[in-house]
């Protein structure tokens, strides 16, 4: 990538500056990557509810909703207003919660649906099919939420809302508090007390 200048100069010429960007602009390409990143785990952890009842809706759809729909008896018009209008809100609020790969892809589906409303009657049923299809929609999503899991652990997406503690980990808890009800002082620069 270059960056170009031009300049005048005294003796009623030009020079022309080429600046190699390339470097910067993947950097800015990184930083953009990284902050979408970041932002999908906060927005995940701090939103928690309805981070999980959204991704449990489009898992929902995906499994259930999508193949139902795409084998159902609606009229193709009927049929790609009906997907358009559910990929549309998953698009959004998937956005939401800054998914970096997923509503890109919904937006792909959702362009080539708008464009198959304008074959009126020559839509089909088939041609709607070939355009969404489940397995399409669900590589984006796992990348999504790998990104997730690699930040947070299995266990954030396994468990969702719930934390899951040993049986140990359960009984330190149990001492630490009623230390802590007792009015007992914390040492917290123990190793162990910051780990619990």
């Amino acid at each position: 990538l270059l960056k170009t200048e031009y300049k005048i100069l005294d003796n009623g010429k030009f020079m022309v500056v080429l600046t190699d960007i390339t470097a910067e602009r993947r950097m800015a390409a990184m930083l953009e990557s990284e902050r979408c990143r970041l932002e999908l785990i906060v927005m995940a952890v701090s939103d928690s509810r309805n981070f999980f009842e959204i991704i449990n809706g489009f898992r929902e759809f995906l499994s259930r909703g999508l193949p139902r729909l795409l084998k159902g008896t609606a009229a193709p018009r009927i049929l790609a207003k009906e997907l358009y209008r559910e990929i549309h809100t998953y698009k959004g609020l998937l956005n939401q919660f800054s998914f970096p790969s997923t509503p890109g892809a919904l937006h792909d589906i959702e362009s080539s649906l708008s464009g198959a409303l304008s074959l009126g009657d020559s839509l089909t049923a088939r041609k709607i099919a070939d355009l969404v299809s489940p397995e399409a929609l669900k590589a984006p999503f796992d990348k999504d939420l790998s990104v997730l899991s690699a930040a947070l652990g299995e266990e954030f997406l396994a468990h969702g809302e719930t934390f899951v503690l040993s049986q140990d980990q359960a009984l330190q808890l149990e001492k630490l508090a009623a230390r802590l009800l007792r009015g007992e002082n914390i040492d917290t620069s123990v190793a162990e007390i910051r780990r619990l």
